[in-house]
């Protein structure tokens, strides 16, 4: 069978590992959005780009696609911006796990972008890994204080047979962020990092802004259909 994008046209669930604010919220694309998967890529190297879907707030990210059945899946493609001077930026990681049943995860690839000196370039950030037997895939990364997206892809084929069967880990993130899914933690177990940043400008604001951040280990969840 031919490999092909597994989740073009699909919805996601998007799920962070801390707590998003209502203005937070604001600036966040809703997780209803088609963007991520629509076949549309950027045409240009810079915030205003309508094809973006944008995370903010120095929270990670976990977006989770239902293929519908078990798949064989073999790699993945991801499109992000780089733009120094708006302070969007690769993520330092982007982690994939596979799950046949939505309850065990098996992480089958890592990807830590190198840094570059670009003051602005879009990166597409991949990985390909021995078939797993799929219906769930997750993918992971962390969010500075803008990651901005134009597309997602998972590749495989729609038959399973022959792929390897998923070894779930003993306590990967993603079953904790999804176990956690269904409620709103508010309470602060741990202050990992808190950084001062100033922008010359932010890509929904456009004007000088100071901003304290500091990452919590909290969860929330978005949904999209």
């Amino acid at each position: 069978m031919k490999i092909e994008n597994l989740i073009a046209g699909l919805g996601q669930r998007i799920l962070s590992a801390g707590d998003l604010e209502s203005d937070a919220g604001q600036m966040n694309t809703p997780a209803a959005s088609g963007k991520l998967t629509d076949g549309v890529f950027a045409q240009k190297a810079t915030y205003t780009d309508p094809a973006y879907h944008k995370f903010y707030g120095s929270i990670d990210r976990t977006i989770v696609y239902d293929l519908g059945d078990v798949c064989a899946v073999s790699g993945f493609m991801g499109s992000f911006l780089h733009e120094e001077q708006t302070a969007v930026r690769l993520p330092a990681y982007v982690r994939i796990a596979l799950s046949e049943d939505g309850d065990g995860w098996e992480t089958v690839a890592e990807i830590k972008p190198e840094r570059t000196n670009v003051e602005s370039e879009i990166r597409k950030l991949s990985a390909e890994f021995e078939p797993r037997a799929a219906r769930y895939v997750g993918i992971s990364f962390n969010v500075a204080c803008w990651v901005f997206v134009d597309q997602f892809e998972v590749y495989g084929v729609r038959d399973a047979a022959g792929a390897k069967s998923i070894v779930p880990e003993k306590k990967p993130l993603l079953t904790i962020l999804t176990a956690m899914s269904s409620r709103t933690i508010f309470t602060v177990s741990m202050i990992s990092c808190l950084r001062i940043t100033v922008f010359t400008a932010i890509p929904s604001a456009g004007c000088l802004q100071r901003s304290f951040c500091c990452r919590m280990w909290h969860t929330t969840t978005e949904t999209g259909k």
